[in-house]
């Protein structure tokens, strides 16, 4: 019998065959320096082909993918996505930010591993675009932090 995790692991993989790896920037030059992100995939995202922003339809779910290398240790992790506005971060209202559900704790400094969720697109969202900073960080040292920014147009 195949455990819970063998049969997670093998459909993210298959899922991540068909993802669509999105553009991505880090929130600023210390983030490279505290984790190492190899890759952002957001499905659907049929856009980033093109380096365009995805088009997230309200109603629908979206899935994020990231692959990290932390450079630091963490016994329990807490994840949050944001608008970045550019005045200030409003977080993602109803996301669950329990890190741990979506990636292996504890976080290993300088292993390599990923975090995988589903969102729902609220029809309560605005339709237009966002650049969505995306924070995973160590819940006793919050300093400690991976950040990285992607664009997404939500659409109706």
């Amino acid at each position: 019998m195949i455990s819970q995790s063998v049969f997670a692991f093998v459909l993210l993989l298959i899922s991540t065959a068909f993802a669509e790896e999105v553009e991505w920037h880090y929130c600023n030059p210390e983030s490279q320096n505290l984790c190492t992100i190899q890759n952002v995939q957001v499905i659907p995202c049929k856009e980033a082909a093109n380096n365009q922003p995805c088009k997230l339809k309200k109603e629908k779910d979206a899935q994020i993918t990231f692959n990290y290398t932390a450079n630091f240790n963490a016994e329990n992790a807490v994840s949050q996505a944001y608008w970045d506005s550019g005045i200030l971060d409003i977080a993602l209202a109803g996301m669950n930010t329990n890190a741990c559900k979506n990636t292996k704790c504890p976080i290993v400094k300088n292993e390599s591993s990923y975090y995988d969720i589903k969102i729902h697109m609220s029809k309560l969202f605005p339709s237009k675009e966002f650049k969505v900073k995306w924070k995973l960080w160590n819940k006793e040292q919050v300093d400690e932090l991976c950040c990285f920014t992607i664009n997404i147009r939500i659409m109706p």
